[in-house]
């Protein structure tokens, strides 16, 4: 058995008790498995935007190379209006 909320779950076995606001299941609802992939593919996004603002300090780095990182970070935050987010193909990381 499982218990689990909009957007989480965790195993509870038969014997398990939910907590206040889960709901009791012998399967995870399939809208609960999609906002977890949701909310895996959004951090993930946050984090490699994160991990590159570096790139638009100018840090050395020549104007192209500013350039391919301003692109892929704008691909970046583009993939939340892809219709097949949250399972798309991911921008490649340009060279550093």
């Amino acid at each position: 058995m499982y218990a689990y909320t909009a957007d989480s779950f965790r195993f509870i076995g038969d014997v398990g008790t939910p907590l206040p606001g889960e709901q009791v299941a012998e399967e995870v609802p399939s809208e609960v498995l999609a906002a977890i992939a949701i909310n895996e593919a959004t951090w993930r996004r946050d984090t490699l935007l994160r991990s590159s603002d570096w790139t638009q300090l100018g840090a050395g780095l020549s104007a192209e190379k500013v350039q391919e990182w301003a692109d892929y970070r704008s691909a970046l935050l583009a993939l939340t209006d892809s219709p097949d987010f949250p399972n798309m193909a991911w921008p490649a990381e340009p060279a550093r």
